[in-house]
């Protein structure tokens, strides 16, 4: 038989292997492309974490990192931040997590929607920048003006209980805003939305996997039992399967699809010690081509 200690050195030794060999999650040169705020990222929890997040996601940042994630927050919970970027760039998110509701519905659908097994939350993500100066034909300054970037996240999820584990699936469904304030209107930019409506919608799939019981596990030598089971996650989302699409100046912006996948693992040990060893690994599909109207 093998020490427990043995076997969890073992664990920690293959696991940061693993998280070792990745890539980065972060490396790529993707930024500037469309719906790029909705992968900043938000929460000092996550932030601290190098955004390894969507395996983790069990609170009201699962709103946006991985709706599946929504159903494992421990409690109604209310989560806001605030934050300054660069050249004058703000950036705010606020949201609501509802997990399993205290009344259990009769009805089957509303028990699906309502039930013990389900969770909504409500998130609120937007990006300013201030202080653009505007200049008409003749070069003269005709006065500053700000653009910003909003979207509203609903977010559903539910929980599935199977004999493979458990599993929590989620959905968000989201609607981006795109505008200027202060614009001085000038017939020759062909830009609209001094006055945006919410007319722009996306829908983002996550899940999370807690296996209970996975034979090709076994492989690895201690983690096949429930018992050492029962501390391992893992995570998966697809954003903008449904992308959103929006029109500027004639040019018809869609947002690229992302897929992150990770993992995250719970060692125990004596005296109330833990640690969280954790690895995303995201792909951001190649952007659809502008299309000019």
């Amino acid at each position: 038989m093998i020490p427990k200690g043995i076997q969890h050195t073992k664990l920690i030794v293959i696991l940061l292997v693993l998280l070792t060999s990745a890539e980065l999650v972060w490396a790529q040169g993707d930024a500037g492309q469309p719906g790029e705020f909705l992968r900043h990222g938000v929460g000092g929890r996550a932030l601290g974490l190098g955004r390894a997040f969507v395996a983790i996601a069990n609170d009201a940042n699962a709103i946006y990192w991985n709706p599946g994630g929504l159903i494992a927050a421990y409690r109604k919970e209310f989560t806001s931040m605030y934050t300054n970027l660069f050249y004058d760039s703000r950036y705010s998110y606020v949201a609501i997590a509802l997990p399993r509701p205290f009344f259990e519905p009769h009805n089957k659908i509303l028990r699906f929607l309502f039930g013990s097994e389900s969770a909504w939350g409500v998130g609120w993500v937007r990006l300013s920048t201030f202080d653009f100066d505007q200049r008409n034909e003749a070069n003269v300054s005709v006065g500053n003006f700000d653009i910003y970037q909003q979207a509203i996240l609903v977010s559903f999820a539910h929980e599935w209980v199977r004999t493979s584990g458990i599993w929590n699936v989620g959905v968000n469904y989201k609607m981006v805003s795109q505008g200027y304030s202060g614009l001085v209107q000038n017939t020759n930019s062909g830009i609209q939305g001094f006055h945006p409506a919410w007319d722009y919608f996306g829908l983002d799939v996550g899940v999370t996997f807690q296996p209970l019981h996975a034979p090709f596990l076994r492989e690895i030598p201690g983690l096949g039992s429930l018992r050492n089971l029962q501390f391992l996650r893992l995570g998966a989302i697809f954003q903008n399967c449904i992308p959103p699409s929006l029109n500027q100046g004639g040019v018809n912006e869609i947002y690229p699809a992302v897929f992150r996948i990770g993992w995250s693992y719970l060692f125990r040990f004596p005296k109330d010690w833990r640690l969280l060893v954790v690895n995303d690994y995201e792909t951001l599909f190649k952007p659809r081509p502008h299309k000019y109207d």
